[in-house]
């Protein structure tokens, strides 16, 4: 069962010519410890990219109270598929294995149904932060296809600062990880996190408005590329 288990702050420190320390507060919701309880969760070639805990039914819909788990059959095979054609890794092995304290990791998933699907993936530390983003050749919603276009590029002070502010502002890992939102034609917008206190997700269908639609347009813009459809 999903549970909101510790607010935490992932300091991000950035080091001006005079070596005068810029602290940023990224602000996570760790959603889940590591654990090794038995999981619905296929691994998807032999890969596991989600907590055991996000097979039990925990999001209540519709009428008497019906419970949806966090990631269902489907969304266990649609969303590795593109993720594992944009080249990218399990973050929730990665929260599992040993990394060097104050590291992080931020990702946004961006799966339209008849558009290339988009991932950005920000990788930080103390000395910065780094921005690898990929389009697929596939949509969204269908066959994931190839990379077709990526840009890999370190974030200026500015931008990891303005990262950060944006993360505060949003809180995406203060939702709920999963609503009763989704439909049949737009476009699934998925954020991940690592950091010092284990995984962090949430996914929202064509958010309008609100922390994953805020973050994940921030997160495009800072790809430099210009989008026609926006869903």
């Amino acid at each position: 069962m999903f549970r909101a288990i510790a607010l935490v702050s992932l300091i991000v420190v950035g080091c001006s010519d005079n070596n005068d320390a810029t602290t940023i507060a990224h602000t996570f919701l760790a959603t889940t410890n590591p654990d090794t309880r038995p999981s619905d969760l296929r691994p998807k070639d032999g890969v596991t990219f989600f907590p055991p805990s996000f097979s039990e039914p925990s999001v209540r819909c519709g009428f008497m109270g019906r419970r949806w788990n966090i990631i269902n059959d489907v969304e266990n095979d649609w969303y590795p598929s593109h993720l594992m054609a944009a080249d990218e890794a399990s973050l929730y092995a990665k929260a599992l294995s040993a990394r060097a304290a104050g590291d992080w990791t931020l990702r946004f998933t961006w799966l339209r149904s008849f558009h290339p699907s988009v991932v950005i993936r920000i990788d930080g530390d103390s000395n910065g932060a780094h921005l690898l983003a990929k389009e697929l050749s596939g949509a969204g919603g269908y066959d994931a296809g190839g990379i077709v276009k990526s840009v890999s590029r370190r974030l200026t002070k500015d931008e990891k600062r303005t990262l950060g502010t944006e993360l505060i502002r949003t809180k995406p890992f203060n939702l709920p990880p999963k609503v009763c939102d989704i439909g049949a034609d737009g476009a699934q917008w998925i954020i991940e996190g690592v950091d010092d206190n284990g995984y962090h997700f949430v996914a929202r269908w064509s958010p309008k408005r609100g922390g994953v639609h805020d973050l994940g347009m921030h997160l495009l813009h800072l790809t430099g590329w210009n989008f026609d459809e926006i869903y």
